[in-house]
């Protein structure tokens, strides 16, 4: 059952800030630190930091030689089943990241040739570069690295919603970056069914198919290659005569993948080393065309049908302070929808605005005029 319908929020997921999960099973959503690092927001800059933080000095002890504290740093790191995201099949049990898996995952870092040679410098390279590293462990790893902002988050949403949160309840490892240590202390905490649960913001999660190891080789090494054979005009340039006489050149990937480029994560790590440039511009790119999820994603509620609802409930809002918590809690939803990143204004009265870019750029910067006023008259 969604967090919603559990405790009767008579709201959609356009209302909502958090992805409204459902606590019997894991939605397939992850998340990104690559694209956390992006976003701007006070909220997601102090969460990044956190992840970079702990990750720079886990770098800094195992380059110094100092597996033991670095094993030791990383052994909290275990998957968490608070957010009901991820790979999970059923009920919530995660693949458990454990104390044996723990220990895999540690040493495919630390012998990794992505290590060994530098080029391994934020925890999401560790998906391109490490074996046995996909978007599940490196989400499963942020969450956790995250989980002071995350507690914090879920109260602020529990006590916007009015939804009841239990106190006292223990927090789990939670990573300190002003003093680069783990804690943990007793704090109040959504609990379902004795599971403290975490609220995951919607603009924060992905599908994680951007910052991949595939996309790197395919689409930039590759591509790398073949300009290389074609200016060196090695024994991979394939040549065909036009009728005009001229000559066609090409190089096919296939034969370069057969040839010296697997594209494995090894290859990709030693690939890099020789050409740091290639892997900035991945970087860039992937930076340049993650945005965050529209709500469709999250729900089969048509948004057409948010705004007709939400205009009828805000006509209907009886006048004086008896209906004050009414008139508020529909004035959240609207500002939600009206200003979250995926809000498609086009669908809400603003046909002017027909591209998606541009759909959200207005929306950001002014939200729907025709529900915000109606907000207003209703004030």
């Amino acid at each position: 059952m969604r967090i919603s319908k559990r405790y009767k929020l008579g709201v959609s997921q356009f209302e909502l800030d958090f992805v409204d999960i459902d606590t019997s099973k894991d939605l397939p959503l992850f998340v990104d630190p690559h694209f956390l690092g992006q976003r701007t927001d006070r909220w997601s800059v102090d969460a990044s930091a956190s992840v970079q933080s702990f990750f720079q000095r886990f770098l800094t002890l195992l380059r110094a030689g100092n597996k033991a504290e670095a094993r030791r740093l990383f052994s909290p790191l275990g998957e968490p089943n608070e957010t009901c995201l991820g790979l999970s099949r059923g009920a919530p049990r995660g693949s458990g990241i454990g104390e044996e898996l723990a220990d895999d995952m540690f040493d495919g870092l630390a012998q990794s040739k992505a290590m060994k040679t530098g080029v391994l410098t934020d925890l999401e390279d560790a998906r391109v570069f490490v074996r046995g590293i996909d978007k599940d462990r490196v989400s499963d790893m942020t969450t956790v690295l995250i989980r002071g902002q995350l507690l914090q988050y879920t109260i602020e949403q529990c006590q916007l919603w009015s939804v009841p949160v239990t106190a006292d309840v223990p927090s789990g490892d939670v990573w300190d970056s002003a003093t680069g240590t783990w804690t943990s202390y007793l704090i109040p905490r959504l609990v379902i069914g004795k599971r403290p649960i975490l609220l995951v913001p919607k603009g924060i999660v992905s599908f994680s198919k951007q910052y991949t190891a595939q996309k790197f080789h395919q689409q930039f090494v590759l591509t790398y290659l073949k300009h290389e054979h074609l200016r060196l005009d090695t024994v991979l340039v394939q040549r065909r005569k036009r009728r005009d006489g001229s000559i066609r050149k090409w190089v096919t990937k296939k034969s370069i993948v057969e040839r010296e480029s697997p594209g494995d994560k090894d290859y990709l790590a030693g690939f890099t080393e020789r050409h740091v440039e290639v892997f900035a511009d991945f970087k860039a790119r992937a930076a340049q065309e993650e945005d965050s999820l529209p709500d469709e994603v999250f729900t089969r509620t048509k948004l057409e049908d948010v705004v007709a609802h939400l205009e009828r409930a805000l006509a209907n809002v009886p006048a004086g302070n008896d209906s004050a918590a009414t008139y508020h809690r529909l004035v959240t939803g609207i500002l939600e929808l009206c200003f979250s990143p995926g809000a498609d204004c086009a669908a809400l009265g603003n046909a002017d605005s027909r591209r998606p870019e541009t759909r959200r750029y207005y929306f950001r910067q002014c939200g729907s005029p025709r529900l915000l006023s109606s907000a207003t008259r209703c004030a």
